[in-house]
């Protein structure tokens, strides 16, 4: 059974009451042929949802029938033929209505209606935590990585602040080196100039 198939049950319960529920005939369907894999693991399904407190369990201690309906006119008639003999009985929902002072919501189908909804709700919310909890830890993840692409960017802007300082530097000392080269060219020049004028006036 599904989570709502399971809430339409109890709700169903809660409207028959243990009285009523004497009247019920629980359908089982989609049952395989005798000669269909499968039906071993059907017969097993049907057992644990009449044994389980979850499910048929309560109905079936309230006098509730269990019974197979194969896809065919046979099961059918048999299951009407079940029915068809029961003493009508007054549903507890309509026993509690016919008190003036009682409002649907006090009744005990209202009371269950009223827990499936909060139950409902508490799931939400859950999920709602969860999703939250979700996106607030993608957001710290986020926001790592910009702060870490940050750090990188400033790295990287001073790497390249120091290169250009260093491209300066060096460029500075070669110009120096070249203004030194050029004074010293200039002043061999002039050396040898004295020393030639020397020579010649030694003729």
């Amino acid at each position: 059974m599904s989570g709502i198939s399971l809430l339409n049950f109890e709700m169903f319960q809660s409207l028959c009451g243990t009285e009523a529920l004497e009247n019920v005939i629980i359908v089982t369907n989609m049952w395989p042929e005798r000669h269909e894999a499968g039906r071993q693991e059907a017969v097993f399904r049907e057992n644990e949802l009449k044994s389980s407190p979850k499910f048929f369990q309560p109905a079936i201690e309230a006098k509730a029938r269990v019974m197979r309906h194969f896809n065919n006119r046979a099961s059918a008639e048999r299951i009407l033929s079940a029915i068809v003999p029961n003493t009508p009985k007054m549903l507890l929902v309509t026993q509690e209505m016919y008190n003036p002072d009682v409002n649907l919501a006090e009744t005990e189908a209202g009371m269950v209606l009223e827990s499936q909804h909060q139950e409902v709700m508490d799931q939400y919310e859950q999920k709602l935590a969860s999703k939250h909890q979700e996106l607030s830890e993608e957001n710290r993840r986020f926001e790592m990585q910009n702060s870490y692409l940050e750090m990188e960017k400033r790295k990287a802007e001073d790497q390249r602040y120091q290169a250009e300082r260093d491209a300066a530097s060096w460029r500075e000392k070669e110009s120096s080196s070249l203004s030194y080269k050029s004074h010293l060219e200039s002043a061999v020049y002039h050396l040898r100039q004295q020393l030639n004028s020397g020579y010649n006036s030694g003729y």
